[in-house]
């Protein structure tokens, strides 16, 4: 893992859009899934450079919002960023979360089964993701579960899943999410820029550098483990 620090957000956001571009300019040719998160982890992106020619990109969430409120969905926020419409307007495809589905776990199921055959398709691909931490610690929709490991394991440690769907109630105001998987995040993501910024998150962020830790406590300790992983951050450790 390799971490960057910037005095201001304004700054942290360049130098995250900067690993950014520097990735999708690298995977030209080479076909593309670029999973990203929300909130934070979208702030950077108008600040991406694009390629002129996406064809080879497709884009969607890591983790949506089970909800029948639009404004709530993370693929909606997305959908209206600049970013997004300028990958889509160059030729790139998308991955669309219809919250719309009965239930949470078929919505987990959807997004699941179009990944999976993304890699069907294109078994020489690679994946980028983008991913922030919350003050929780928590990273895209992996709440923390330190008051019950083995729940934390039995939702988000199972290595026959990409995506789980579940209920967050007590962890989130909007508790229905569909959300990647650790193991997903940990064997299948090739690259990954992790982006972090607010005082609010310095006790989360000193957990998830810590050479001990569990992931039920800071989900966001998965970046350790994960194949290449660009950390950015206006945090400074008292460590």
């Amino acid at each position: 893992m390799k971490i960057t620090h910037a005095l201001t957000q304004e700054l942290l956001q360049e130098k995250a859009a900067e690993e950014l571009s520097i990735e999708l300019r690298k995977a030209d040719g080479t076909s593309l899934l670029l999973l990203l998160s929300a909130g934070s982890a979208l702030s950077f992106l108008s600040k991406v450079s694009i390629p002129t020619t996406t064809s080879h990109i497709t884009v969607g969430v890591l983790d949506e919002r089970h909800s029948a409120t639009e404004q709530e969905n993370n693929f909606f926020t997305l959908s209206k960023t600049e970013f997004y419409k300028t990958l889509i307007a160059r030729g790139s495809q998308s991955i669309a979360t219809n919250t719309r589905l009965e239930s949470v776990e078929a919505l987990a199921l959807k997004m699941e089964n179009s990944w999976k055959l993304w890699q069907e398709k294109n078994p020489q691909g690679l994946i980028i993701a983008t991913l922030g931490m919350g003050s929780d610690g928590h990273t895209s929709g992996i709440m923390p579960y330190p008051e019950d490991a083995g729940m934390f394991e039995i939702l988000f440690e199972d290595n026959r899943r990409y995506v789980v769907g579940y209920d967050a109630r007590g962890k989130h105001p909007i508790p229905l999410r569909a959300t990647v998987t650790v193991p997903f995040l940990k064997n299948n993501v090739n690259v990954a820029i992790t982006y972090i910024s607010g005082n609010e998150k310095q006790n989360a962020y000193e957990r998830l550098i810590a050479v001990s830790g569990s992931l039920a406590e800071t989900p966001a300790r998965i970046f350790r483990k994960m194949q290449n992983v660009h950390l950015f951050t206006t945090i400074t450790t008292h460590q």
